[in-house]
């Protein structure tokens, strides 16, 4: 092979170097995937159907994230509503009605 070809070369320059043709690959855990990327892989045929046919995987993309944008912006704003409720509903907690 080309590698062990250039393997014998280097070791004969320079004797000194250590080659090895193994890899050794960390077995790094498989991440979970993001919020967006599940999003797309669950919408991405959705959006594409409804693109013109010529329209390019950018395009598409382009879409899938003005999507997400608009969804995860609607789920901010009710996760602070919720926090809200919950800090004016809290015992203990001040009241709107009781700073008038």
């Amino acid at each position: 092979s080309t590698f062990k070809r250039w393997a014998t070369l280097a070791k004969e320059q320079y004797p000194e170097l250590q080659l090895q043709n193994c890899h050794k690959y960390d077995s790094a855990k498989p991440r979970k995937a993001s919020g967006f990327s599940q999003f797309v892989k669950a919408n991405f045929g959705a959006f594409k159907a409804k693109c013109a046919t010529n329209a390019t995987h950018s395009e598409i993309m382009r879409q899938l994230g003005k999507a997400w944008a608009k969804a995860k912006g609607g789920l901010r704003a009710k996760s602070s509503l919720r926090r809200l409720e919950k800090a004016f509903a809290a015992p203990g907690s001040k009241n709107m009605e009781e700073d008038e």
